[in-house]
């Protein structure tokens, strides 16, 4: 499930590993059978736009271990790196780091404050 680093709502960020994220599940089979209209031409485009408008941090250090998911690292370390106020994602394993219940989660909160992890129509709430 791909996820977005935001600072506002104007800046989105973007690293190689997440860039090379959101190509994999843009060409994942599963995805293509929703929408066949999805041909490498479209995602290639798609994903060059994403590329203009967003700010590329390049070498992201990894700040923090995520053993629950790894492929949710990328976007953790990103969004530290970038001083993001916001993860938008669909990713429930990243939603869940806001739960009050979780130990993970309070410890991603106390080391990533003020991130947020929230999904894009929470998002679209807080921005309007």
């Amino acid at each position: 499930m791909s996820s977005s680093c935001r600072v506002g709502p104007d800046l989105a960020f973007f690293s190689k590993a997440t860039l090379a994220e959101w190509r994999r599940t843009l060409e994942a089979p599963e995805i293509r059978d929703i929408s066949p209209n999805m041909t490498p031409e479209r995602i290639g485009a798609f994903l060059q736009r994403l590329a203009y408008r967003a700010t590329r941090i390049r070498n992201v250090p990894r700040r923090m271990q995520y053993p629950r998911d790894p492929n949710d690292e990328p976007y953790i370390n990103l969004c530290i790196a970038a001083r993001a106020d916001y993860l938008v994602s669909r990713d429930n394993d990243l939603l869940e780091l806001m739960s009050e219940n979780s130990t993970v989660g309070r410890e991603f909160r106390q080391r990533t404050s003020p991130l947020r992890v929230v999904s894009p129509n929470s998002f679209l709430q807080i921005i309007s």
